[in-house]
């Protein structure tokens, strides 16, 4: 009889033993999974930032085009037109 016990203590365990070792595993995935979901978020806020960047950029850029275009036109209007050459804007 106090054999059995001891046989079932020595199961019991080793069963205790091997789900410990399991909820390491599943904690260690949990772990690496939130670890994996937060760099993915990370990455998508930082791209959009930069894509927010270059659009200002960008409008910025176009601004500054159309300035150079109006200017351009203020100071070589007079000229052209005296040329003949009206039909461009």
């Amino acid at each position: 009889m106090e054999q059995e016990e001891r046989q079932l203590l020595v199961r019991r365990v080793a069963e205790a033993d091997g789900l410990a070792v399991q909820a390491k595993i599943v904690w260690a995935s949990e772990q690496s999974s939130l670890l994996i979901t937060t760099a993915a978020g990370w990455s998508v806020e930082h791209d959009s930032s930069k894509r927010g960047q270059r659009r200002k950029r960008s409008s910025i850029g176009e601004e500054k085009a159309r300035q150079r275009n109006r200017s351009f036109r203020t100071k070589y209007r007079a000229l052209l037109e005296h040329a003949g050459c009206n039909w461009w804007w």
